[in-house]
């Protein structure tokens, strides 16, 4: 009887260090599980990130843009002008030379 009762305290032993040993494997289970989704989160902020740095550069370029623009609109009115006060000019003498 007695070796009987120490048989099966051993075997209890050894399937309560089995259940430890589970336990610990899906412990380490689930550390991994929260490694892999903290690098993906860091991974999806670096995206966002670069996301909004290609959003500010495309910005900056169309502020630029728009400025060109604005200077060459600024010659165009310039050249205009210009023009105008050539033509006020020729109008002036032609205008000297009829009244001659």
């Amino acid at each position: 009887m007695e070796m009987e009762m120490e048989m099966e305290m051993e075997m209890e032993m050894e399937m309560e260090m089995e259940m430890e040993m589970e336990m610990e494997m899906e412990m380490e289970m689930e550390m991994e599980m929260e490694m892999e989704m903290e690098m993906e989160m860091e991974m999806e902020m670096e995206m966002e990130m670069e996301m909004e740095m290609e959003m500010e550069m495309e910005m900056e370029m169309e502020m630029e843009m728009e400025m060109e623009m604005e200077m060459e609109m600024e010659m165009e009115m310039e050249m205009e002008m210009e023009m105008e006060k050539e033509k006020e000019k020729k109008d002036k003498k032609r205008f000297a030379q009829e009244q001659e």
